[in-house]
């Protein structure tokens, strides 16, 4: 377990202020959020290259505040590999237990493990010179896992590499983790990354954690608009909440002409009446009608008449740009390619579309004033 209580210290211009945080262990604990805003160091604090000005660090219950590194027990992979360019890959891996004495027949079986999920056997001889950047954070993964740290600290490991490459760690380090029970604690701006491998994401702006959920909480049920807008909402609106259904947690919102039918599940808070509100709908979330057909009962509120304005096609799917029929409300539809062939879609043809009412997320933040 890792927990930060009260952290406080600077860098530079960047501080953090009275920060907390708890990884419980054996969880595979990602911190995400754009670039700048104190994820590294963060991670670096917790591995003992900072100073902290004031608060706490524990690490399965003990103090490490002020411990050197060295004797904190993590594994550590930045984003610069750092392995030493004078050994060749299986001394790199090797380097910690050769330090510490160390004998070669007491890492074995896990070494041999390493390299086969990691799929770097044929490499152990090659310099490090010789590798491609995958193939480097690859080694750099072994030789901070080899001596079964308690907790594996990754910072950024992966954002310099092509996404074949990435595909291919992102499942190996998913498999380390279910096989060895270490705490992991990932810090990425990747969005994929985060949701593939994080039993818990924590996303932060500006030093300090904007929301913590399980696995996809953060994409369906964004609790503020920070949240919401960097995880990609595509169509974000302001509305008035005329009525809520308390007992059927059905809750009626006026945007322009438009009454709203929003379903909440049970965890969430439902808002007041008569307040505005922000509301959205993701793009994929965003259903095309097929004309001539019965409307089926889960589609049947949040129907709308317009045109298709504008499509923009993509690798793997279509961003289809609908108007309503009085010019009022626009939407951004998102369609993977086999349905969008299937529909048969044209700029400037009509279409119906319905908003799934369970899908309609609703922000309980106060709206902003123009």
């Amino acid at each position: 377990m890792i927990r930060m209580n009260n952290v406080s210290l600077r860098l530079g211009q960047f501080s953090l202020t009275d920060f907390s945080l708890e990884v419980r262990g054996g969880e595979y604990y990602i911190l995400l959020g754009p670039s700048g805003v104190g994820k590294s160091v963060i991670l670096e604090t917790i591995a003992g290259f900072h100073h902290v000005e004031k608060g706490t660090i524990e690490i399965d219950g003990f103090d490490v505040t002020r411990l050197p590194s060295e004797l904190r027990g993590l594994g550590y992979v930045p984003q610069s590999d750092l392995l030493l360019p004078h050994l060749n890959v299986r001394e790199n891996i090797l380097f910690s237990a050769a330090v510490r004495k160390i004998p070669f027949k007491d890492v074995e079986e896990f070494f041999n493990y390493l390299i086969g999920v990691l799929g770097i056997d044929y490499l152990l001889d090659e310099k490090i010179s010789t590798l491609s950047g995958g193939e480097r954070q690859k080694a750099a993964i072994a030789r901070a896992m080899l001596l079964k740290p308690r907790i594996l600290l990754l910072d950024e490991s992966l954002s310099s590499l092509d996404r074949p490459i990435k595909t291919k760690i992102i499942k190996a380090l998913g498999d380390i983790h279910r096989d060895t029970g270490v705490t992991f604690l990932h810090v990425t701006h990747d969005q994929d990354e985060a949701f593939i491998l994080g039993n818990v994401i924590s996303l932060m702006f500006n030093g300090k954690i904007e929301q913590t959920s399980r696995k996809n909480g953060l994409y369906y049920f964004p609790r503020t608009m920070n949240v919401a807008v960097f995880t990609g909402m595509d169509n974000i609106f302001t509305g008035f909440v005329e009525s809520v259904d308390n007992e059927n947690r059905n809750v009626s919102l006026r945007c322009g002409r438009y009454i709203f039918t929003s379903k909440l599940p049970e965890f969430l808070t439902l808002p007041e009446v008569n307040r505005d509100v922000y509301f959205g709908i993701r793009g994929e979330e965003v259903m095309i009608l097929r004309q001539g057909e019965n409307i089926k009962p889960l589609l049947e509120h949040n129907v709308i008449n317009g045109i298709i304005s504008h499509i923009i096609e993509k690798t793997s799917s279509h961003t289809v740009f609908f108007r309503d029929e009085f010019d009022e409300f626009a939407l951004e539809i998102e369609l993977v390619n086999l349905v969008y062939r299937k529909l048969n879609l044209k700029t400037g043809g009509s279409i119906q579309v319905s908003l799934k009412s369970s899908s309609i997320w609703i922000s309980l933040e106060d709206v902003k004033k123009p």
